[in-house]
């Protein structure tokens, strides 16, 4: 309903279910919000880690590398398969950009601050970025 509300259908080049745009951006906001939670001592905008910011490795962390970039691009996903034209795609594409180049960025930063602590082991979304 969100997305319906707040991004209403234009001329659709693809006509999708509503109701799986829908089920796809509560999908999207709820890792938002837990991903949130858990990393409320280090949250900020900017990929670049707080001082002396601990390095999360529990919760949803210990799943996805980067929740809320992966949050962030479902919601997208939700608002393209809703309003499906040249122009939101064109958007979809530049934001997962963005945010890839961000992930790498931020963890690169996480890897020289917590050396020892940085976790390799796998996660059920490995894809380096997002």
């Amino acid at each position: 309903m969100f997305v319906l509300i707040f991004f209403p259908k234009t001329n659709n080049l693809i006509e999708l279910n509503p109701i799986i745009s829908q089920v796809i951006s509560l999908l999207g906001f709820t890792i938002l919000i837990i991903a949130a939670y858990y990393l409320r001592p280090s949250l900020r905008v900017s990929p670049i880690p707080k001082k002396n910011a601990p390095l999360i490795n529990k919760g949803i962390y210990r799943y996805i590398k980067h929740p809320m970039y992966f949050a962030v691009s479902i919601i997208a996903l939700s608002i393209l398969l809703n309003n499906f034209n040249e122009i939101t795609f064109v958007v979809f594409i530049l934001l997962y950009l963005v945010l890839r180049s961000k992930a790498n960025m931020e963890e690169e930063l996480l890897k020289k601050i917590h050396k020892s602590k940085f976790s390799k082991k796998k996660r059920i979304f490995p894809i380096r970025g997002i």
